[in-house]
């Protein structure tokens, strides 16, 4: 069996803080480990991959200077934030062209849309219905690292009386 461990740091982070520096060398230390580095992508490619999921050919530049110093180059939080603009009504795509609905954008991003990966994952598991995020919790606290997720342990664990059916359909619209 194995078990898939990610750690995610920004290297600001790791500097502020020696005793992560030396969690992530007594980690690096232990057999079948590897480090994966990702420098942040530059302004550019992000704009780049923000025109393909807008489907427009040209960003504005006012949504560049809404979102580009916020993900700091990190693609995901850029898509992200890129959606939540389309989604909250900020932004819409005509005649492959984004349109920007509201004044200001930069406030926008700054006051109401998350600005790091967690942030995102807890909005994301918030808007869940209540039994999602209950058999997430659940299964998260007894850590399957399995690729045969063990469904009647979880029926097991649940505190509330729930049908085999019930958890294999909520775990699959997961």
């Amino acid at each position: 069996q194995y078990c898939l461990f990610m750690i995610t740091f920004r290297s600001e982070e790791i500097a502020q803080h020696k005793n992560i520096q030396q969690d992530l060398e007594t980690i690096k230390g232990r057999l079948n480990t590897s480090e994966l580095s990702l420098k942040p992508v530059n302004n550019s490619d992000v704009s780049e991959v923000l025109c393909k999921f807008y489907k427009i050919s040209n960003l504005p530049l006012t949504v560049k200077q809404a979102i580009l110093p916020r993900a700091e180059g990190n693609l995901f939080l850029a898509k992200e934030m890129a959606s939540q603009l389309l989604t909250l009504g900020h932004v819409v795509v005509q005649s492959n062209e984004l349109i920007v609905k509201k004044e200001n954008l930069s406030a926008i991003v700054e006051e109401a849309l998350p600005t790091s990966i967690e942030q995102i994952l807890r909005s994301r598991i918030d808007a869940l219905p209540q039994l999602h995020q209950k058999l997430l919790k659940v299964a998260s606290v007894a850590c399957f690292c399995q690729s045969d997720f063990p469904i009647k342990l979880l029926q097991y664990l649940y505190s509330d009386p729930i049908s085999l059916s019930e958890i294999d359909q909520a775990v699959n619209e997961l």
